[in-house]
């Protein structure tokens, strides 16, 4: 899915979640054990990837297959992201 990037009133913070209606956007994250958010960072050598799996106060991610063995921001390789977590139970 996409992202909805807002501006909350209650604290002035940016915040990023699923783009969904309104009345799905708190539901639909709690039906997946994983929810990424995939990033993107401009840098000299073009743009490159990362994958948050955990919660940046920012955007919204979690994950429960690596919640021992994953640091909050990993490389995009959902393959390598699978073994770990595997290894990890």
């Amino acid at each position: 899915g996409h992202a909805d990037v807002y501006l909350e009133a209650s604290d002035g913070k940016v915040h990023g979640s699923l783009l969904a209606p309104k009345g799905l956007q708190s539901k639909l994250p709690t039906l997946f054990d994983e929810f990424y958010m995939t990033r993107t960072i401009k840098t000299t050598k073009g743009i490159e990837y990362e994958v948050l799996v955990n919660n940046d106060g920012k955007y919204e991610a979690r994950t429960r297959l690596g919640r021992w063995a994953f640091e909050s921001v990993e490389e995009p390789n959902l393959t390598s992201l699978i073994e770990r977590g595997k290894k990890n139970d």
